[in-house]
């Protein structure tokens, strides 16, 4: 195995195993990580105590310095001088007359001499020692500027060529008080013109000639002269009218973005009061100021309604009529010959009669069928087809006298209701209870096979008379002991068994004596049924008790007993 590992600090580990030999790894540093978010920067340090610096230095000339601190304090070195130096050459000697030498040329070419000493000859030609290849005349692209050599010098001459100029006009301006127009150059000066000969009337009497408008353009020209177009589009009137309104006979009408105006319509009052009247077959129309216009209407008294009582056509806004034929409302055709056919909603805002009976009425919210006041079977309403009710039913709402029956196929009273003695029968129509159950028998088809859950207090019974009582459970026989076991004590032992449930099964289902009446067998629980539970046992003789939820019980015996009180008692409990 690996008895140690060892960090190299180069990306490699060394294993040591358990026999002393050893391993390198390879380098496993892996590859540079993200740098992580800088961390809060911590808090400042206190200021610590200011330093004592040094305020100045002296040099004493002596190879000693002298420092004086910020506090006033000094302080002297020692001599920091070196040590001195081996000694130089001895130099030529000098001319013992006189150090006072002059340089001297013969105007040879680079020649040079010093008095009381050699003379040299410097070379001052170029390479070539050939002045024909020297600077000879430089003249410029443009020929603005050109140097010529002359002699030992140079002539430089500048010349401006008049294509060179770009200036631009600026700062150009008009005084129309002065007439005066004022006309500048870039980088020079401006210059003015007085323009105020020009300001008469012989000088400029052109007229404005040919002036259209077209669409959004405006075309103006002007006499001996070009003309020249505008357009107007930016100009469009697309205002709305606004404001408008009547008042009496006055009129106003507005325009947006702009004043409203009147018109007066008082001479206009009274001109159209006609009215319109029938009498008889004639229609008449009244005109006011003019004479009347009447229609005679007596070629059309072929008519399908009639005044009740009669055969004169209907007249009169508030007259009965009626009608021979089907009448169809909203259609053209008659279904199956129907007497009122409606296609369409149909609006009754009172009672719907029916051979002369109150039948159907709509008020407070409620749709109401009524019977013409009659509480027997041989008239009312009668339903032989499906009913759906999606909602609620309520029968007998005004708490009346109004019992209620449903029929089954051989019992005329299945379901019967006594709202005088608010009580209900099933197969009974005189229920002395508040259910009574006649003809047959009672099922609770959701009780049994642990159907109910919980813990349940009470059981239903019936007493002599029939009706149903209450019987507490808790006071029933869930609770009983089951018979008397023997246990083998007569050694000890460890992990011992007993299975109470079976010898109580045993027990219960053969009996060694019975009543007479009495059936053979005691009824019993499955081991599933019930709780088992150890009340007591003796503590000197058994140890480790428990018992399983199937009833079975584990014991230790760890003594004999001394006497024969020796007892185990064991209770069962029904769920």
């Amino acid at each position: 195995g690996i008895a140690s590992t060892a960090d190299n600090g180069d990306g490699t580990f060394t294993l040591t195993y358990d026999d002393g030999t050893t391993f390198t790894t390879s380098d496993l540093t892996g590859p540079q990580g993200t740098a992580g978010t800088n961390g809060t920067n911590g808090t400042n340090g206190t200021d610590g105590d200011d330093g004592n610096g040094i305020a100045s230095t002296a040099d004493n000339g002596d190879g000693t310095f002298t420092l004086t601190y910020d506090d006033g304090t000094t302080f002297t070195t020692s001599d920091l001088t070196g040590p001195t130096g081996a000694p130089g050459a001895t130099g030529p000697a000098g001319d013992p007359a006189t150090d006072d030498q002059t340089l001297a040329t013969t105007g040879a070419a680079g020649q040079i001499s010093i008095t009381g000493g050699n003379a040299i000859t410097l070379n001052v030609n170029d390479a070539d020692s050939n002045s024909s290849n020297e600077i000879q005349t430089l003249t410029s692209n443009n020929g603005s500027v050109t140097l010529t050599p002359s002699g030992n010098d140079y002539d430089l001459a500048v010349n401006f060529p008049a294509s060179s100029d770009n200036q631009n006009i600026e700062n150009l301006a008009i005084n129309t008080s002065s007439n005066v127009l004022t006309v500048g150059i870039e980088d020079g000066n401006s210059q003015t013109v007085n323009l105020s000969h020009l300001d008469n009337s012989g000088t400029d009497n052109q007229s404005i000639r040919n002036l259209t408008f077209s669409g959004n353009t405006l075309t103006v020209g002007i006499e001996d002269g070009s003309s020249d177009t505008v357009s107007l589009a930016a100009l469009a009137d697309n205002q709305s009218i606004q404001g408008s309104g009547l008042s009496g006979t006055t009129l106003t009408i507005g325009i947006e973005d702009g004043s409203s105006e009147t018109v007066n319509l008082s001479s206009l009052a009274n001109t159209d009061n006609q009215q319109i009247s029938l009498s008889g077959d004639i229609i008449t129309l009244a005109n006011g100021t003019g004479s009347n216009t009447t229609v005679d209407l007596s070629n059309l008294s072929d008519h399908d309604w009639y005044e009740v009582g009669g055969t004169s056509a209907p007249d009169n806004i508030n007259d009965n009529i009626f009608t021979q034929g089907n009448v169809g409302i909203g259609t053209t055709t008659i279904t199956n010959n129907r007497a009122l056919d409606v296609e369409g909603n149909l609006e009754i805002n009172d009672y719907l009669y029916m051979n002369g009976k109150e039948t159907l009425r709509a008020s407070d919210d409620w749709l109401r069928i009524n019977t013409n006041n009659s509480n027997g079977f041989t008239n009312g309403n009668l339903f032989n087809k499906y009913t759906r009710i999606d909602n609620r039913l309520t029968i007998n709402e005004t708490a009346g006298d109004f019992d209620f029956r449903v029929e089954g196929t051989a019992d005329t009273h299945l379901l019967f209701t006594d709202a005088l003695n608010n009580e209900v029968g099933i197969g009974t129509n005189t229920p002395d209870a508040k259910l009574d159950v006649e003809g047959g028998t009672v099922r609770f088809s959701d009780y049994g096979s642990n159907a109910v859950s919980g813990t349940p207090t009470t059981l239903l019974g019936v007493d002599a008379d029939g009706d149903v009582v209450e019987v507490n459970s808790l006071k029933s026989s869930k609770i009983f002991y089951p018979p008397s076991i023997e246990v083998d004590v007569a050694t000890t032992g460890t992990g011992r068994t007993i299975d109470l449930h079976d010898e109580y099964i045993s027990q219960y289902g053969t009996p060694a004596v019975a009543s007479a009446g009495a059936p053979a067998a005691i009824p019993t629980y499955i081991n599933t049924e019930l709780y088992y539970y150890v009340t007591y046992f003796d503590p000197t003789v058994f140890a480790n008790v428990s018992v399983s939820a199937t009833g079975v019980m584990t014991y230790d015996v760890i003594a004999a007993p001394t006497d024969y009180n020796t007892l185990i008692n064991v209770v069962f409990v029904v769920k």
